[in-house]
């Protein structure tokens, strides 16, 4: 009997891998949202299942988005032969649905990539022709409550405007039920002042949220630069998260730095290669948490060039925790050690 790729997608149910693969799911409105299992995602919210169970998209690593059969391949590292096996508990398939399967797929693949790229290009253009973070922007301006809470975070009302945060008093979200709470915005800027999303943190939510949201979902989770006007720099710091980056930026305040945010701990290091080009210094400062990752980062991008700084917690904790100032900082840089 001849295989359909369509037949058995719709007969796979992807929340029950999603959940035996490692995701702490949650019903949110529509879909259902969680940590993403590909890459052991810890963000509540990075990861979601929807139009009607068929889909999901991870938006904090690199594991991109699919069907269930993609989501097989991904998590049992096959190919699409080996999923279907898997999914269907088949037999190996002929020879002719072998050819049959594999026309099929290089024809769905070319027209979603294609269906992407235009989604992408369609959201990036309204981002930037509405403006929409200017509006979140002005409301952070007249909210003392807004402002304050950015201070908290290591983030004075000067940087507040240079980055152009801000802030929303009513958020909806939905997470099992309506709740509606108060965000900080973060609209992320690439060279040149383009901007390709909005990330709101979403303030007072439960465990079960997560703490981010994109204004703009279903769209690859971009990198943070903490200076758009200097997209190549002699010397970048790499650090995980876009609050911690800027809370580094502002201490290190070195000038012809640049410190980029990567956004999980799978994201693709790739992303970064363009704005290293020029870089003879390359620090490298993930959360402590994430084992190897410094290693493994610094190993991709060229051990010649780039040190590890180690730090005993999170590095805008050790900064506002801690009192940790400039000075105290730019040393722990100075001793950071390299990569064999």
């Amino acid at each position: 009997m001849l295989h359909d790729l369509d037949v058995i997608n719709s007969g796979i149910n992807l929340v029950d891998w999603a959940e035996r693969a490692g995701s702490n799911l949650h019903k949110s409105g529509g879909e259902y949202r969680g940590n993403c299992p590909l890459h052991g995602g810890d963000n509540n919210s990075g990861f979601a299942i929807y139009d009607n169970g068929r889909r999901w998209t991870c938006f904090t690593g690199d594991c991109g988005s699919g069907d269930a059969l993609m989501f097989i391949m991904k998590f049992k590292k096959v190919g699409l032969l080996e999923a279907i096996e898997i999914a269907t508990g088949g037999k190996p398939l002929s020879p002719d649905e072998v050819v049959r399967i594999q026309t099929e797929q290089a024809v769905r693949a070319k027209a979603e990539l294609e269906a992407q790229i235009a989604k992408a290009q369609a959201v990036l253009k309204e981002i930037n022709e509405t403006e929409i973070w200017l509006r979140y922007h002005e409301q952070l301006l007249e909210s003392q409550a807004g402002q304050e809470w950015w201070i908290k975070r290591g983030v004075p009302l000067d940087y507040q405007k240079f980055w152009q945060l801000g802030y929303e008093v009513d958020r909806r979200i939905w997470v099992g039920e309506e709740l509606h709470l108060p965000t900080a915005t973060i609209p992320i800027f690439s060279q040149d002042w383009n901007c390709e999303n909005v990330k709101h943190r979403l303030i007072g939510a439960p465990d079960q949220a997560g703490k981010y949201r994109y204004e703009y979902a279903n769209l690859p989770a971009p990198l943070y630069l903490c200076n758009p006007d200097e997209p190549q720099a002699d010397t970048v710091v790499l650090v995980e998260g876009e609050i911690k980056s800027m809370v580094t930026f502002i201490t290190l305040d070195i000038p012809g730095w640049q410190v980029i945010g990567i956004p999980g701990k799978g994201s693709p290091i790739d992303r970064v290669k363009p704005y290293i080009e020029k870089a003879s210094d390359i620090y490298v400062c993930c959360d402590p948490d994430t084992g190897k990752l410094n290693e493994s980062i610094a190993h991709e991008l060229g051990t010649s060039r780039c040190r590890i700084v180690d730090t005993p917690m999170k590095i805008d904790d050790l900064i506002l925790a801690c009192g940790v100032g400039k000075k105290t900082l730019k040393t722990m840089f100075d001793q950071s050690r390299r990569v064999k």
